[in-house]
């Protein structure tokens, strides 16, 4: 039997947008520094936008989160968080790619799908998460 958690962003805003890519000389040299001296930087490569993050959950997680009403009826739950708000999930490294004779840098996003839903679970499984309490939704 399978299992989803889906994070959505609300007033459909991505739920992780990583636009803002720091092309600075500091970045040219972490970059360099892990794929050489020789990669051609692209700025076009730094881009990063999910609307809709799906996590299969095992069911032990769904019993888990079925003690706060969910996984009862369906395999899926939905759940909202504010626009941008799982970036802090989100890591980046490179990857080098050969053409035309040049080494082309790119970045190559990971998410870490376990921590989200352990961080989930720990705040009590709600359906909207990560909002201040003191905001609420419109």
């Amino acid at each position: 039997m399978k299992f989803k958690v889906i994070f959505k962003g609300d007033y459909d805003l991505p739920a992780v947008q990583l636009l803002d890519c720091k092309f600075g000389l500091n970045w040219a040299d972490r970059v360099r520094a892990e794929l050489g001296p020789d990669v051609s930087l692209s700025n076009h490569a730094c881009e990063l936008k999910i609307y809709s993050l799906g996590v299969e959950v095992s069911e032990e997680v769904a019993r888990e989160a079925a003690k706060f009403g969910h996984f009862r009826g369906f395999g899926t739950v939905e759940v909202t968080v504010p626009g941008n708000w799982l970036n802090k999930y989100v890591s980046q490294s490179w990857y080098a790619v050969e053409s035309d004779g040049k080494t082309i840098a790119y970045a190559e996003w990971a998410i870490d799908k376990e921590a989200v839903v352990r961080d989930w679970i720990a705040a009590g499984c709600p359906k909207e998460w990560g909002f201040d309490e003191n905001e609420g939704r419109e």
